[in-house]
């Protein structure tokens, strides 16, 4: 009863699977850049799936962050940083981005370019789309009323607390705005 994350090509119909079947896996959500893709994954929802007996009732479920790398030729985002000042100028010009993403996906061994991001494991439900170089994970917590929204940072390469207690989180298509809401109150 594992799932898996696909990929979906709309140009040629073609899916293919991403994640190897061997965790229950849910939540896909693009990076902003398009180079990585971040999702939820769980090696003990297994002992949880029995449903004919009550074996599997008090059997708790955690999850952990993962970021897949979709290009061979990638780094990762949690390689070591050189301790040099980036170049911001070229040409004496201020480098823009681009605001098309052309997403790369090399599914030859994409497996080995799994990363485990630094969160403890717990019962996360979901992720929500981040501004750059960020993504939302919402967490289930015992005797709390909603959910705690954690917000993972790859400058920091850590989660902090963002919100609580939640029912619901969404980001606008420019990430640059978070709607939530907490009890009857929409923020």
């Amino acid at each position: 009863q594992f799932k898996a994350i696909f990929v979906h090509n709309i140009e040629t119909g073609k899916s293919t699977q991403l994640t190897d079947g061997l965790s229950d896996c849910k939540s896909p959500v693009w990076d902003e850049s398009g180079k990585y893709l971040y999702f939820l994954a769980s090696t003990d929802f297994g002992l949880n799936t029995g449903w004919l007996d009550m074996s599997s009732y008090n059997q708790p479920v955690t999850r952990g962050l993962y970021c897949m790398v979709l290009a061979k030729n990638e780094p990762s985002p949690l390689a070591p940083r050189s301790d040099d000042e980036e170049e911001k100028k070229e040409n004496g010009k201020e480098k823009k981005d681009s605001t098309k993403v052309e997403v790369v996906i090399d599914f030859d061994k994409i497996d080995q370019r799994i990363i485990a991001l630094d969160m403890p494991l717990r019962d996360y439900q979901g992720l929500a789309e981040g501004p750059k170089d960020h993504v939302f994970v919402w967490e289930s917590v015992p005797n709390q009323d909603g959910f705690t929204l954690h917000r993972y940072s790859f400058k920091d390469r850590k989660a902090v607390e963002f919100l609580k207690p939640i029912q619901f989180v969404t980001t606008s298509h420019d990430r640059k705005s978070l709607l939530y809401r907490s009890g009857d109150t929409w923020g």
